[in-house]
């Protein structure tokens, strides 16, 4: 037996370290790879799809992250390809309900709790968090009220406690450790952290019919505008979201 451990060059087991800790590699998947691998989850996809991994890599090679606003009806698959990009990636990912979550100092969850759930969900190991996947769905039910008397802590006020966690400051967190009954405050850097956010924003087509019809009637020039025209005018733009209620610094 000794001979054969000499062989394959392998210490005996009285000798290998009792705390040894054996590490895997991760080998980062491709961008064909990671599209293949969503794609064969989500169909009909694929141009959302690949805008959404090349935004995703963007951020891990490059250090350019784009937080991305993900919008299309309930059962599209919004949820589910950012799942599947996490689990890819091996990175640790969160959904959260921006339904839950109010203003600062207000009754109901505050943004600084979703920085909080991300480290649990990667068993509070700091650069795992500090790196991972955020999904704030409906986020169009955050969208500002027109209501001049009341101060909105639902929506305009949701939008600006989000933008300290888009614009990658660093976010206090308080923690109870062990038996302490103090609990203890951590910075989390959300500079690397990316942000998805989905919302169906029901309504928004008759903003963008409008203003195509605007466009349409201004002016006395005839000239045909071509299909690759006309299919990049029906987009949503930046101008749209804030007319349905989005924050102009939100959605920048």
């Amino acid at each position: 037996m000794n001979k054969l451990r000499k062989k394959l060059k392998v210490a005996p087991k009285e000798k290998m370290p009792k705390n040894k800790v054996i590490k895997v590699a991760f080998r980062m998947p491709t961008i064909l790879e990671t599209e293949k691998f969503i794609l064969d989850t989500v169909r009909g996809q694929d141009e959302q799809v690949r805008q959404i991994v090349n935004a995703e890599y963007k951020s891990i090679n490059y250090q350019i992250k784009s937080n991305v606003l993900i919008v299309g009806k309930s059962g599209t698959g919004k949820t589910e390809i950012l799942r599947q990009l996490a689990k890819k990636t091996g990175k640790a990912c969160i959904t959260v309900d921006a339904n839950d979550y109010t203003e600062e100092a207000y009754k109901g969850a505050s943004v600084s709790d979703i920085v909080l759930k991300l480290l649990k969900e990667a068993n509070f190991d700091f650069d795992r968090t500090e790196n991972g996947i955020v999904i704030i769905d409906e986020i169009d039910k955050k969208a500002k009220s027109l209501d001049q008397f009341n101060r909105d802590v639902s929506g305009k006020g949701v939008q600006d406690a989000l933008l300290k966690l888009i614009e990658g400051k660093s976010i206090s967190i308080a923690m109870f450790r062990g038996d302490s009954e103090i609990p203890e405050t951590y910075d989390i850097n959300t500079e690397n952290i990316m942000f998805f956010f989905a919302g169906a924003f029901l309504g928004i087509d008759k903003i963008i019919k409008n203003r195509l019809r605007q466009s349409y009637n201004i002016g006395f020039s005839t000239k045909k505008k071509s299909e690759k025209q006309v299919q990049e005018e029906r987009k949503i733009k930046k101008a749209d979201l804030i007319k349905f209620g989005l924050e102009e610094e939100f959605v920048g």
